[in-house]
């Protein structure tokens, strides 16, 4: 296991970038780029988030906070909210994005909706970018050298979970993590790497869902998988074949690891998102489904409560 000072200077970690300064950068993003791809579905997620039943009964005003830090030369910027309970140290949940990146009205929410179960929410920046994606080339050259090469894609997912576990807010004795669409491959290529034991449950909405081929010190084919992984998968998602959902579950098995599979029948792509709606969006293999969203959440509030409360 690597010293936790050595692997913090090895991923070039750095989030001494002060509230103030940050927030005023962050604010300045949010206000000159968009949030939502358009007007119309940042109007419906932020009714959903208005509505949110999570932050609604949360006891404790949420703090967030913008958290510098870098990975491979590149330069990142997490965003981090939290119930405001003192010194209270809580426990971590990383949250990776979708394609278009974190700086969009929905993983906002989530993030807010994380830290009002209480945690300490960390929104991971995969891209670098500084701004939500909307461009569908723009988008996929982002994620290109993440995907094509995924050591690339643990690395980054690392350097987001090392700087989150070394937050002075944080209980640095196990985390858990999920991702949305692309974010929920991150965090299941982080889990099967192996690099993080303290990893206690992983969690996967409408994830791309394969068999990585990870070389041997990236987890290989059989190297352990920490903590439980839930899987909520729609039946429908055209993003993900059978054949390779087989080879993930042929894979998990292999490795002996702690995993659930629900899916949902007639479930599509990014059913977890209330602005799909649109015939659009059907056509595209995306669309909302209330029950699965809700069931989903259910679920992973219970695992992380599982996994994550102290005694």
């Amino acid at each position: 296991l690597v010293p936790k000072r050595a692997y913090l200077s090895a991923l070039m970690i750095s989030y001494h970038c002060s509230l103030a300064a940050r927030s005023a950068t962050a604010f300045h993003l949010s206000m000159s780029a968009r949030t939502s791809q358009s007007e119309e579905t940042g109007r419906r997620i932020k009714t959903a988030w208005r509505n949110d039943q999570d932050i609604k009964l949360c006891k404790h005003p949420l703090k967030r906070s913008s958290v510098c830090y870098s990975e491979g030369g590149k330069e990142l910027v997490g965003e981090v909210c939290w119930p405001d309970v003192g010194d209270q140290k809580l426990a971590g949940v990383l949250l990776v994005h979708t394609a278009v990146g974190l700086q969009e009205d929905f993983m906002r929410w989530k993030l807010e909706a994380i830290a009002s179960l209480g945690y300490v929410a960390f929104g991971a920046d995969m891209f670098g970018a500084g701004r939500a994606l909307w461009d569908r080339e723009e988008a996929m050259a982002a994620r290109k050298e993440l995907v094509s090469e995924r050591k690339r894609m643990i690395e980054r997912a690392c350097a987001a979970a090392t700087t989150m576990m070394s937050l002075p807010q944080v209980d640095s004795s196990g985390f858990g993590a999920l991702g949305f669409c692309f974010g929920g491959m991150a965090v299941l290529d982080l889990a099967r790497s192996g690099r993080m034991p303290g990893l206690r449950a992983t969690i996967s909405f409408h994830g791309i869902l394969d068999d990585p081929l990870l070389p041997d010190d990236y987890g290989g084919r059989e190297g352990f998988v920490p903590g439980e992984i839930l899987v909520c998968h729609g039946q429908e998602d055209p993003f993900v074949s059978s054949e390779n959902l087989q080879r993930f579950v042929d894979n998990l098995k292999a490795r002996r690891a702690s995993f659930h599979i629900e899916a949902y029948p007639g479930a599509r792509h990014a059913f977890t998102r209330p602005e799909k709606t649109d015939p659009s969006d059907l056509a595209a293999g995306l669309f909302y489904d209330e029950g699965a969203d809700r069931d989903s959440w259910d679920r992973m509030k219970r695992l992380l409560d599982q996994t994550l409360r102290r005694e």
